[in-house]
């Protein structure tokens, strides 16, 4: 059983990560090393990371993080930032394909 922490501080301070067989950390990959300190026997992985290369590297550096899934692999409509932008810039692959 897997879940993204989204917030991997707050749900250390209960039971839930212990419950799961896989733990899932969104948007936190500066935490792996203190974490799997912490939690030697906790398998990670990177639930929701960004494109960027600190988050490639964050997988390829800690053998004990299996990988990560990106959001998004496309750009897509919505979710946008300030006018005139009308879309998220967050994918691999832009809205055009390229």
């Amino acid at each position: 059983m897997t879940a993204a922490l989204a917030g991997p501080v707050m749900s250390n301070e209960t039971d839930y990560p212990k419950v799961l067989d896989v733990a899932g950390y969104n948007y936190t990959e500066k935490r792996y090393q203190q974490d799997h300190e912490k939690y030697p026997d906790r398998i990670l992985y990177g639930s929701e990371t960004s494109r960027g290369l600190e988050a490639w590297k964050a997988v390829r550096d800690n053998d004990y993080v299996f990988g990560q899934f990106i959001w998004a692999g496309y750009d897509f409509l919505g979710k946008t930032g300030p006018w005139p932008s009308r879309g998220s810039t967050a994918g691999l692959v832009d809205m055009a394909g390229i």
